[in-house]
């Protein structure tokens, strides 16, 4: 006969802290670490180490693009410094 466990409640997830998080991902992916003992270390699934992973690249790589968007901006703010661009109330509204 096969043994069968029935778990009732809610389910019990593991919440980790972003200094939890990070201490996780520095010890995963220092050099020579393996990423599965380290998993085993924290007791946290490998799978969640590398979604934690592509979370933190992701953000940089939005911030760092976002970066370079304010400097393009700034730059041709810059060319244009001594141009006077018209206003809004120089402009005509198309006869309708």
């Amino acid at each position: 006969m096969a043994h069968m466990t029935l778990m009732a409640g809610p389910e019990r997830r593991r919440r980790w802290s972003a200094d939890e998080q990070r201490e996780i991902l520095m010890a995963a992916f220092a050099p020579g670490a393996v990423v599965s003992d380290v998993a085993r270390q924290y007791e946290v699934a490998t799978s969640l180490i590398y979604k934690w992973r592509r979370e933190v690249l992701a953000a940089r790589d939005r911030a760092a693009s976002s970066r370079r968007l304010s400097s393009m901006v700034a730059q041709t703010l810059g060319r244009l410094g001594g141009l006077a661009l018209p206003s809004s109330s120089s402009y005509r509204a198309a006869p309708g």
